[in-house]
């Protein structure tokens, strides 16, 4: 046990990051925070979730962090995003690369 207790503590957030690959992030409902990519990995109880929000507000703002769901902290962000054209919500790959800078990894 103590092992796999040991795994988990050595699973870093910028591992998660730098592992996540098509996150498919999504915007909606206006207002709310959206889990939308956890980690999933059994070694880890699934330790990490990026949220993304979109503002109710007008001009709509985009957001998203990442936490880590056993210590029950957020361990980046929250970020404001840059919108696309129209105001409508960044691209996956400009996200991931937001995240991958935030935690020190080149952009992809």
């Amino acid at each position: 046990m103590a092992r796999g207790k040991a795994s988990r503590n050595k699973y870093t957030v910028g591992d998660y990051i730098e592992k996540m690959k098509d996150p498919r992030f999504t915007f909606s409902p206006k207002g709310d925070w959206n889990g939308v990519h956890g980690d999933g990995k059994s070694r880890t109880n699934g330790a990490f979730l990026t949220k993304t929000q979109a503002t109710s507000t007008e001009p709509t703002v985009y957001r998203v962090k990442v936490m880590n769901m056993v210590k029950d902290t957020i361990e980046i962000g929250p970020i404001d995003l840059e919108p696309m054209p129209d105001n409508e919500p960044p691209k996956d790959a400009y996200i991931v690369n937001v995240l991958r800078e935030a935690v020190g990894l080149e952009p992809m």
